[in-house]
């Protein structure tokens, strides 16, 4: 899943960026542990 900004840090206020960079973040985050929880529950289907 790729993720593309075509926002440019400077037409953003700084408290803006902040926000928007942590959102970013967050969502990387969640991905990543959807992705995780996905390979864990194929690992376990292949196991049993």
């Amino acid at each position: 899943m790729h993720i593309h900004f075509d926002i440019s840090p400077t037409g953003l206020s700084k408290v803006g960026w902040r926000y928007l960079r942590e959102a970013v973040i967050n969502t990387m985050i969640a991905v990543t542990r959807q992705n995780v929880r996905l390979k864990l529950r194929v690992s376990f289907d292949v196991q049993r």
